[in-house]
């Protein structure tokens, strides 16, 4: 019996030196759970907010496509296009997004730019991309923050195939 009260004091005094120890009392815990919650709302309503004010797609500068392939060129949009285009796109068949040959016969070379140096901004704002993911069974183009210098390699590899 001296040892199960000897236990019960000593289980009582662990408990109130744990609470004295602690720098907050158990009230502002609760509010401090307030704060956080309201904090979160903050956080989730100036994403919302973020969303309706989406950036606008920049414009690109005027491209100057000859009537001659610049080889060199297409050679670069060719390893750019293995590595960071291939997982989704094939050069001459349909994959999980569109195959690039013929992609000039159906898109423009500033839209073609646009989407592939901001996917993300494309397919928010762009109803032809929309249209695209609902085709593509809901497939969305990942940004690989590809550079302009990348994007125009990209595109004149595409006049190859």
């Amino acid at each position: 019996m001296k040892r199960l009260s000897s236990l019960a004091v000593f289980c009582f005094l662990l408990t109130a030196v744990s609470q004295c120890s602690s720098n907050e009392p158990q009230a502002p815990e609760q509010s401090k759970s307030v704060s956080s919650e309201e904090n979160r709302s903050e956080e989730q309503e100036a994403k919302e907010q973020s969303k309706s004010e989406s950036k606008e797609i920049p414009e690109i500068q005027e491209i100057d496509i000859s009537a001659t392939i610049d080889q060199k060129m297409a050679l670069a949009g060719a390893e750019v296009f293995s590595a960071k285009c291939t997982m989704c796109h094939k050069p001459s068949e349909n994959f999980i997004g569109p195959a690039a040959a013929g992609v000039l016969e159906r898109r423009t070379p500033d839209w073609l730019m646009k989407m592939i140096m901001y996917p993300d901004l494309m397919q928010e704002q762009d109803i032809v991309v929309q249209k695209l993911i609902e085709e593509y069974n809901g497939a969305v183009m990942p940004n690989q923050n590809i550079t302009f210098e990348e994007a125009r390699s990209i595109l004149e590899y595409y006049r190859t195939l």
